[in-house]
């Protein structure tokens, strides 16, 4: 791995002086220049202090080493500085991508990360060092990762798009089946696999009773005011940081926080790191920088609530995210597929509250918090049912057509927004137990999901038109057994494969040949695994397209699994037929299982005859001579029947 070491130690350290160590982390690509008026600043601070400013391998911009390569590389080498010298305590600062790193070192040292592979010590389930970590010091952080902002110009957008589809391109063509070599900036994107997890395993950390610290643990959060890069959401982890009651100031004078939020005047996200004039004398502006950077690194809790430049969060914006809810028992996700605008959504997670409306609730079971958390929905109710204690995701990535949903980096950033909602289902319902219902290629962001993040867990799993291949590992996620062991991630799954899903039929299940693509024709054919595991069930047939498990008739179904793990039929049997059953089959139609026999021969015919609509009338025009006029208009012909299969695509 190309990381430079760096180390700057007091030639004669202080005995009287708690012995320091003070990891720098730069800022992505261009902003690692800026390693050296950081290391100046902090030097100024703590003059007994040893620091450890690495250079990292993502000072440039087509980096493609694996996030979790890094901050282990970086554990090792604390690990083997606080061997020699035993420091009393350990500051992390980071800039922009340095403060991803730095959260994420925290975590490996408490033992909290297992995507990160470290020299461990035996029989330990912490890092020596995780007690002596007291601070944490983030300048621009982008905490949530970074994501195209609706307020971009054209340009800058455009040529952030080229850039990620260039690098998505070529992450793709350098992975083998075993290693993936997806660039760093691509990891850090919000949503990301590596970032998911890294929330997911804070939000474990900082409610786990049991990994309390010795020393406080103090996070400050610097913010530029002008920052160009990354909006005040993105460099704030509300989820993270602002919404657990560790992180709360009881008022302005007395502090029961951890975390807190000073504003840098007059710097952007880049200058966060900027401390010392390139050239020129020093002035007012990087003074004042230094001081806020100051104030972040030494000043107490106390000190740092009446810090001039602290800001409240009642000051920020009104739209953050609410308080977690400890009451809420179950949280139902819906999500819906390619092509559809998702409104059914919102009315099956209806019928399952309206299901739930019917059970009664037994207040009895609930906590103290609980309890509280409850009162105000309580109050003139004498006889509380279970739904308040569901609530339902139905959010929605917007419409999704056919022809991007083909191309497999943008299918995974629909993967990454799913993350991205979980994650933040997770810190707002700390005790709930997540269900999920997906439609196409909704069914296929779960899959994805569960691929790219281990700590991602649902307990009960409806799909309907699903895209996934068939060979799918679902024992690896469900365990074995009639009841789901400690460690799985799933806990049941029912399919509804359809009678006539043309859609699945063609399009995914052509593409189900190819080992290295992750579609398959699920919701015609149903799961391979599903005949011998005893959690799983296929219902055969449900009569109707692609849309045919979704329709008013199934919701009932879902809704008794979904709460209740009951199933509509035994597994094994088919279900009854006629009056009682009037959207059931026994076998699939027949126009639809030809079409899924020749599936790869009618893509191949359809890309032939697309390539030679738009082409004929140029080759018309080149080969025989018609005049210029009559070869313009072949030309404007081949560009309109272009736009009109693009138009298609996009739509359809």
């Amino acid at each position: 791995m190309n990381l430079i070491h760096h180390l700057v130690a007091p030639a004669r350290p202080d005995a009287a002086v708690p012995r320091l160590l003070v990891v720098v982390l730069h800022g992505f690509a261009g902003a690692a220049a800026n390693r050296p008026s950081m290391v100046s600043a902090i030097a100024g601070v703590f003059s007994q202090a040893a620091i450890y400013a690495p250079e990292l391998p993502y000072r440039s911009q087509f980096c493609d080493e694996a996030m979790v390569d890094i901050v282990a590389c970086l554990a090792d080498e604390i690990s083997r500085h606080f061997a020699r010298e035993s420091y009393d305590d350990i500051i992390l600062v980071g800039h922009s991508t340095g403060a991803l790193v730095a959260r994420k070192l925290v975590l490996v040292a408490w033992g909290m990360a297992e995507d990160v592979k470290v020299a461990w010590p035996a029989g330990a389930d912490r890092l020596p060092w995780a007690k002596a970590i007291n601070r944490l010091v983030f300048l621009a952080a982008i905490n949530r990762g970074w994501t195209f902002n609706s307020a971009i110009g054209f340009w800058d957008g455009f040529l952030w798009r080229v850039g990620t589809n260039f690098l998505q391109l070529r992450g793709w063509l350098k992975s083998s089946k075993d290693r993936s070599r997806q660039a760093t900036i691509l990891q850090i994107r919000r949503g990301s696999a590596f970032l998911a997890a890294t929330r997911l395993q804070w939000l474990e950390l900082m409610a786990d009773p049991a990994r309390k610290r010795e020393k406080e643990l103090l996070i400050v959060q610097v913010i530029g005011t002008v920052d160009d890069i990354v909006s005040p959401e993105d460099a704030v982890d509300h989820v993270l940081d602002s919404t657990l009651p560790v992180d709360r100031t009881r008022s302005d004078e007395s502090v029961w926080a951890r975390f807190f939020m000073l504003e840098m005047p007059q710097t952007s996200h880049v200058q966060a790191s900027v401390l010392f004039p390139v050239q020129g004398p020093d002035d007012a502006v990087h003074a004042e920088r230094r001081a806020v950077l100051k104030a972040a690194l030494e000043e107490s809790a106390d000190a740092l609530i009446r810090n001039q430049h602290f800001i409240r969060r009642r000051h920020m914006e009104d739209d953050l995210p609410p308080l977690p809810n400890p009451a809420i028992r179950d949280v139902v996700f819906v999500i819906h597929g390619i092509r559809d605008k998702g409104f059914w959504t919102k009315k099956i997670a209806r019928k399952i509250k309206e299901l739930a409306g019917k059970k009664p609730l037994d207040l009895a079971t609930l906590s103290k918090p609980e309890r509280e958390a409850l009162a105000p929905r309580l109050r003139g109710l004498d006889k509380p049912k279970r739904d308040l204690l569901i609530r339902s995701i139905t959010a929605s990535y917007g419409y999704f057509p056919m022809a991007p949903f083909v191309l497999r980096w943008l299918r995974q950033e629909k993967v990454e927004w799913l993350l991205d909602l979980y994650v933040e289902t997770k810190a707002r319902y700390p005790n709930a137990t997540l269900h999920y219902v997906g439609h196409s290629n909704g069914t296929y962001l779960l899959a994805g999901a569960l691929d790219c993040c281990p700590r991602v867990r649902f307990e009960r799993v409806v799909f309907a038109g699903s895209v996934v291949r068939r060979d799918y590992h679902w024992p690896k996620w469900l365990g074995e057994g009639e009841n789901a062991p400690p460690g799985a991630r799933i806990k049941a799954v029912m399919n509804y494969v359809a009678t006539a899903d043309w859609v699945v039929a063609i399009f995914p299940n052509a593409l189900q040949r190819f080992v290295s693509v992750d579609l398959g024709s699920a919701g015609h054919d149903g799961f391979d695994a599903e005949p011998d595991h005893p959690r799983m069930l296929d219902i055969r047939y449900v009569e109707g397209n692609h849309s045919a498990g979704i329709k008013e008739s199934q919701w009932d179904e879902i809704a008794s699994f979904v709460l209740e793990g009951t199933l509509p039929l035994v597994k094994g049997q088919q279900p009854p037929l006629g009056q009682e059953n009037p959207d059931y089959r026994t076998v699939q139609d027949g126009y639809t299982l030809n079409l899924a026999d020749n599936a790869f021969r009618i893509i191949c015919v359809a890309v032939f005859f697309a390539a030679l609509i738009v082409v004929l009338p140029l080759a018309a025009a080149v080969v025989f001579d018609m005049g210029p006029l009559f070869s313009a208009m072949l030309g404007m012909l081949s560009l309109l029947l272009a736009l009109l299969i693009k138009a298609v695509l996009l739509r359809f």
